[in-house]
Order: C-alpha cells, then sequence, then structure tokens
C-alpha cells in the first residue's frame, strides 16, 4: 500500500504522520517504514503527537534527512489560538534559527498564514521545501 501511494502521488517529496502517529511509537514497524521511504530518496517529518516516538532513532540509523514538528499553529483551530502558536514559533525561530511549523490546509488557517506572512519582511519568514 505504501509503495502504490508513493507512486501514485509523483511530486512526493517526503511523508508526515501527522494522522497515524501510533506507528511512531513502534521500533519495528517505524524502521520498515523509514526504510521504505528512505530508499525512494523521500524525506521523513515527525509530527511528534505520541511523546514517545522512535521515529528519530528509526531515521538515525536509516541515515535518512530528520525533521520533527515544533509548533502546531492549529491543533485548535479557533481565531484566539493560531496568534499564540504563530509568535512562540516565530520566538522559537529567532532563538534557534528554524523552525518547523505543522499546519493543516484549512481556509481559516491558510487565511492566517497568508495575512501573517504579508506583515512581515521578506527575510524575516522563509517557507522551505525540501526538494532534491
Amino acid at each position: 500500500m505504501l509503495a502504490r501511494a508513493i507512486v501514485d502521488t509523483p511530486q512526493i517529496r517526503g511523508v508526515n504522520n501527522l494522522m497515524g502517529s501510533e506507528i511512531t511509537q513502534q521500533n519495528r514497524h517505524m524502521s520498515w517504514f523509514i526504510e521504505n521511504i528512505g530508499c525512494r530518496g523521500l524525506y521523513f517529518v515527525d509530527s511528534r503527537t505520541p511523546r514517545l516516538t522512535v521515529a528519530a532513532f528509526a531515521e538515525t540509523r536509516a541515515e535518512l534527512p530528520i525533521a520533527s514538528g515544533d509548533v502546531f499553529l492549529d491543533h485548535d483551530r479557533s481565531s484566539e489560538e493560531m496568534p499564540p502558536a504563530w509568535d512562540g514559533a516565530h520566538r522559537l525561530a529567532q532563538h534557534t534559527g528554524f523552525v518547523v511549523l505543522i499546519t493543516q490546509p484549512y481556509p481559516k488557517t491558510l487565511d492566517f498564514l497568508e495575512l501573517k506572512l504579508s506583515e512581515r519582511p521578506d527575510n524575516a519568514v522563509q517557507i522551505v521545501s525540501r526538494q532534491r
């Protein structure tokens, strides 16, 4: 099923586990998964929704590019909750040099991002898409 999904999505560059995090807690399954996407030249972004994720360990062994979500912008889609999450992501990026911001393509989230990105100077926020 994984191989078919990858073949059916020719523009794919990487995989994220936002909806299916239970597997990230299982060493054997995660190792298999990481090996299978790694041999196809893909990367993996661990949303880290379960605290006990083993994804980073599996990625390190497979020498796969690794990224972990730092901030969920829209874990609560209310208009009141996204600004504090955005501000927290911005502070973290200033401190560490970058932040992995996880979102869903909800209309309210996309509107919020469009507004926030238009308020920033061009060099303050850079959206990065990993290309191979």
